[in-house]
């Protein structure tokens, strides 16, 4: 039998100038099986009332709260709801990352608990994979300790590569690991939830794994641009993600 999946992502109408492309990526999963679930973290139920036209939904109010303390809610939204099924993985797929069609089947070959596949962060030479191969909370490196796509381009040989850390952004997670491990933040460091979340399956025990012949386009760079939703541009109407 097929182990069942979930894929879990956050959103917000900050990220619709993509959503009608990245849905249908979704659709085009080659896997047989699984459920969409989006945690929707807008300044109203607007933009999560259009979502539920393709997916559950749940929504998390942002109003006087930090990006860190709602990407924490809203990753623990993904993953409780996750809990609340008998699924058996979760890929955690970030709303503006574009796997291939064969997504699922391919990081499940791997027989691992945590493994991800790759995207770049940035624009141009500047643009580099989000990956720490060494225990060195607090601080990020990249593949070769060196700031530069090229060292990044040779670190990626097609093979799975263990890692410390990396973009969580499109990322199965067997079930014992999110029975274990939360997401968290600390108010005195300046990391993200899914830091945390490596931080910590490291001091559990737990492996992390990179496939590197695995490449994800990423389109973080037009937030609030071509809005489809309702054309509102304003930063604070539209949500942290």
């Amino acid at each position: 039998m097929k182990p069942k999946v979930l894929v879990g992502s956050l959103t917000s109408r900050a990220k619709d100038y993509c959503f009608q492309d990245w849905i249908g990526n979704v659709k085009s999963f080659t896997y047989p099986d699984f459920e969409l679930f989006i945690s929707d973290n807008s300044f109203d139920l607007n933009y999560s009332n259009f979502l539920k036209g393709f997916a559950k939904v749940g929504h998390i109010d942002p109003a006087g709260k930090t990006t860190i303390e709602v990407l924490c809610e809203s990753h623990n939204q993904v993953r409780d709801y996750f809990l609340s099924t008998n699924a058996d993985f979760l890929l955690h797929l970030e709303s503006d990352v574009f796997p291939p069609s064969g997504i699922i089947e391919e990081l499940l070959f791997h027989s691992v608990d945590v493994v991800s596949g790759m995207y770049f962060y940035g624009e141009g030479s500047r643009s580099k994979l989000l990956i720490n191969v060494v225990e060195d909370f607090g601080n990020v490196r990249n593949a070769n300790k060196i700031d530069h796509r090229i060292s990044d381009i040779m670190f990626a040989d097609g093979g799975l590569k263990r890692v410390f850390s990396c973009g969580i952004g499109c990322t199965l997670i067997h079930r014992s690991v999110l029975e274990k491990v939360s997401f968290r933040y600390e108010k005195t460091k300046l990391m993200h939830p899914d830091a945390f979340f490596y931080h910590d399956i490291f001091k559990a025990g737990i492996t992390a794994w990179l496939d590197t012949s695995i490449l994800c386009e990423h389109r973080n760079t037009n937030w609030n641009h071509n809005i489809i939703f309702d054309n509102d541009r304003r930063r604070n109407q539209t949500g942290i993600l």
